[in-house]
């Protein structure tokens, strides 16, 4: 310490601000990791016990990704143009005024947004979005989406059954 401050006393002070420059980047950069690792571990906990779908909104790119249970969105695409691709490949139109409300009340900065709606199969379904990171003004830049049947649910022990909550019909 007693080296690094005799060198500082001669060393010109653009040299000494960019010592601390460098310094408060390798903090920042630390910083961002820690907060990447957290976001990582958030978004494995919210998706560990969800009953069929779990997604992934980038919002300023526009995309979302289906991370687990794409197979039952009955074929549509992993990779979905977020919220109109959802909407088109998945729900019923005549809930596509309540699916847009939801991802409008996520697009304003409302943290936890949800809806119940028919799917295009007829099955009643609740989606869920949770805003995980907003940017400097509030608006959300990266949400989670969780996509649960409500109209069957197949118990642990027989894996291979479905229970009808409401009936088939």
């Amino acid at each position: 310490l007693q080296l690094i401050a005799r060198m500082a006393q001669g060393a010109p002070k653009s040299y000494l601000l960019t010592l601390k420059d460098i310094d408060a980047l390798k903090r920042e950069r630390y910083l961002q990791e820690e907060k990447k690792a957290a976001q990582d571990l958030l978004v494995n906990q919210a998706f560990e016990n969800s009953k069929i779908m779990k997604f992934t909104w980038y919002v300023t790119e526009g995309y979302g990704v289906a991370s687990q249970g794409i197979e039952d969105l009955h074929g549509a695409p992993r990779r979905l143009n977020l919220p109109d691709g959802f909407r088109d490949n998945f729900v019923n139109p005549e809930f596509y005024a309540i699916h847009d409300e939801m991802y409008s009340r996520c697009l304003q900065g409302i943290n936890r947004a949800s809806c119940e709606l028919v799917d295009i199969h007829g099955h009643w379904t609740r989606v869920t979005l949770e805003i995980v990171e907003k940017d400097d003004s509030g608006k959300p830049t990266l949400v989670l989406g969780i996509v649960e049947n409500m109209s069957w649910f197949t118990p642990a022990a027989h894996p291979d059954e479905q229970y009808f909550i409401f009936g088939r019909d």
